[in-house]
């Protein structure tokens, strides 16, 4: 378990003040609202971007289980209602002749 280090005189203060860490940010600069608005924002977009990033690669994996009239219909689903999973089969192993 470890141990917060607090110096002599400093009680109540937070662990992140008294232990050392370092960063861009100092801890007062950290509480301020603008920064962490600009925090959040910033999380925001990364969370937006990883989900414009995977969300084709889901849709082709999708696809993919769907039957032809799924994927021709112009309302699409998400979930495909009767995955074809034969279109995932493993690759056949081709011997050689002999």
């Amino acid at each position: 378990m470890i141990q917060e280090a607090v110096a002599p005189g400093r009680r109540g203060r937070r662990a992140e003040e008294t232990s050392g860490e370092r960063g861009l940010l100092s801890p007062l600069e950290r509480r301020r609202v603008s920064i962490r608005i600009g925090y959040w924002a910033l999380f925001g977009a990364l969370a937006l971007l990883t989900l414009v990033t995977i969300f084709p690669l889901y849709w082709m994996a999708s696809g993919g289980l769907k039957t032809a009239l799924e994927v021709v219909q112009p309302r699409q689903s998400l979930i495909p209602s009767h995955p074809q999973w034969g279109a995932y089969t493993p690759p056949t192993i081709v011997q050689k002749r002999r």
